[in-house]
């Protein structure tokens, strides 16, 4: 299996091979100096193709034995989509904003030539990009056009045969079984039309005939969330899933006329994602105001809660020793949402803030919910009737970005929160008496002139190896991790980083630590002996990684993608 991504320091795009029994990545390679825009293999499995964009449109041949370059073409315009022949290894075509290509591989010896005869879109349609395309049979080829046309060619003679509208929007989606096509377009529609017809046609030199749905019958006609943007079907063509730019997957059965939504992901920035204390459950908040519940083991999504016009900027579980099937989130009007899962409510609104809430944390116990907003100000407030018990200003004027409760041996819990001005308050706080006493206030120097566009977050979390040491990173004079110890008062490690952190989680187990960057690089570090591995994988600059309660389980964040890691012991 082949999969593509951009290069984090901005070079030519990366191609990975993986091996699908093992999971395994066996090797890394690249070529094109933009994105890959598509990815094929040949009929036999000895060759694979892969597409450039539109900032280097160009073809490159592989070899799928030793992962080398067999040839490569430049194209004249933006290719938007490529496929092999099903029925001849030697053949392939592919579409762009200049036409169809029919291309031929021929080899001489060890010399291999990609052969590229273009054929401009039929003048019926007009001015038009081709979109997808998809073989049929052994003799025909369709394409699609980004104004809703559906074209069939001879791919012996080169010609179309035939044109007809099969939708009013881009049609981004082509698969065909046996005498039956699937079409799927922006207009969010997904349609199955009968083909049978185009055996009896024939070409007629270049000109094709415009035909307005009298041949091609329309089956069956679905609507789902989103544009079109992928499918796979079984071979009769009844069975399949869809994937939209909703981020949902969809199981579609043409024989019974039923869609079974899968998997639905979030539309726009995914702010938070906790896991449940005991993991059986995680939980995701966006942009777009959800909160949506999700089965770990099976990714299933189990219940997602809504508030309309307002965006979720972070969410955490109520501790295993109440009640885990509650999460509190916080919005962008200042309102915290308690959630219940088993009855699928809000079960209660507090309105702790006046300003965005930016960290939202259950206390230790679970007597308290304590959210911070980004004027600074931290609201205790009572899990039980929503009353607000404590405001904390100490941190006023600079948005709090983590907030952290931990139990304290002896009695009571101790809590952490830091904010962008790179101070740490440290607290000690007794709920049930109604006690929180200031233990530490920290504040980490920094140069007065930042190069960059945008300062490094602050960020500070109890070390679980020995919750008296505060790990610490931020703006400062270095990239650095900075262990401060709350009894010697002072800073006991540091640990340099080659980047500034973005976000970072420490693992209750084996002494691991996760960090995030701006350079799409997810580190995982060993605090006893500063051994890292880095993984390169995120399209996007990472905003959040949090381990499971156990540290066996590592999620981290990148815009709206969201990856799931098992962690193994470095």
């Amino acid at each position: 299996m082949t999969s593509a991504a951009s290069s984090s320091s901005g070079g030519r795009s990366l191609i990975y091979i993986w091996d699908v029994q093992s999971g395994a990545r066996r090797s890394i390679i690249s070529y094109h100096k933009g994105a890959v825009q598509s990815l094929a293999f040949s009929r036999d499995d000895l060759l694979f193709l892969s597409v450039g964009d539109f900032t280097d449109p160009g073809l490159a041949l592989w070899s799928s034995k030793d992962f080398q370059l067999v040839c490569s073409v430049s194209m004249s315009g933006p290719i938007h989509d490529a496929a092999f022949s099903p029925s001849a290894a030697s053949h392939m075509a592919c579409v762009g904003s200049q036409g169809v290509h029919f291309c031929l591989i021929q080899s001489q010896g060890h010399n291999v030539d990609l052969n590229v005869k273009s054929v401009a879109a039929p003048a019926e349609v007009g001015d038009v990009e081709l979109t997808a395309l998809c073989y049929h049979m052994d003799s025909f080829l369709f394409t699609s056009t980004n104004k809703g046309h559906v074209c069939a060619w001879d791919i012996t003679t080169l010609s179309c045969l035939m044109v007809w509208e099969a939708d009013d929007g881009e049609i981004g989606v082509l698969l065909c079984r046996g005498n039956r096509l699937l079409t799927g377009s922006k207009a969010h529609r997904l349609r199955l039309w009968d083909v049978e017809a185009l055996q009896g046609s024939e070409t007629k030199g270049n000109i094709c005939s415009v035909d307005r749905g009298t041949k091609m019958v329309l089956e069956q006609e679905l609507t789902l969330d989103g544009m079109l943007v992928s499918a796979a079907f079984d071979i009769s063509m009844e069975m399949g899933i869809v994937g939209t730019t909703a981020g949902t997957l969809w199981y579609i059965n043409w024989s019974d006329n039923s869609n079974i939504r899968l998997v639905s992901g979030h539309q726009n920035k995914v702010n938070d994602v906790v896991f449940s204390f005991d993991e059986s459950h995680f939980a995701t908040c966006s942009e777009d105001g959800s909160v949506r519940v999700w089965l770990t083991s099976s990714y299933e999504l189990v219940v997602q809660f809504q508030v309309l016009n307002q965006a979720c900027g972070c969410v955490c579980w109520s501790p295993s020793s109440k009640n885990s099937s509650c999460l509190a989130a916080g919005y962008s009007d200042g309102t915290v949402r308690i959630f219940r899962l088993a009855s699928t409510e809000m079960e209660r609104k507090l309105h702790p803030l006046h300003v965005a809430v930016t960290a939202i944390q259950y206390s230790a116990s679970g007597d308290v919910i304590i959210s911070a907003g980004e004027n600074g100000l931290v609201a205790v407030s009572s899990s039980l009737d929503g009353a607000t018990v404590h405001v904390i200003r100490d941190h006023k004027g600079s948005i709090v970005s983590s907030i952290q409760c931990v139990n304290k041996q002896g009695g009571g819990e101790t809590w952490l929160a830091v904010s962008a001005d790179r101070r740490v308050s440290v607290w000690a706080s007794d709920w049930s008496k109604e006690k929180c006493e200031l233990l530490d206030w920290l504040s980490f120097p920094a140069p007065a002139n930042f190069k960059g566009d945008s300062l490094p977050p602050s960020l500070a979390a109890f070390y679980p190896a020995d919750p008296s040491v505060v790990v610490y990173t931020g703006y400062g004079a270095e990239k650095e991790l900075s262990f401060y110890s709350l009894t010697k008062k002072q800073i006991v490690k540091k640990i340099s980083l080659p980047h500034w952190a973005t976000c970072m989680s420490l693992s209750s187990k084996n002494q691991l630590l996760a960090v995030g960057s701006k350079e799409r690089v997810l580190k995982l570090i060993r605090t006893d002996s500063g051994r890292f591995q880095d993984f390169s994988l995120h399209s996007d600059s990472l905003q959040t990684c949090h381990f499971s309660p156990t540290g066996t389980l590592l999620f981290s964040v990148a815009f709206d993608e969201v990856m799931l890691w098992e962690v193994h012991s470095l």
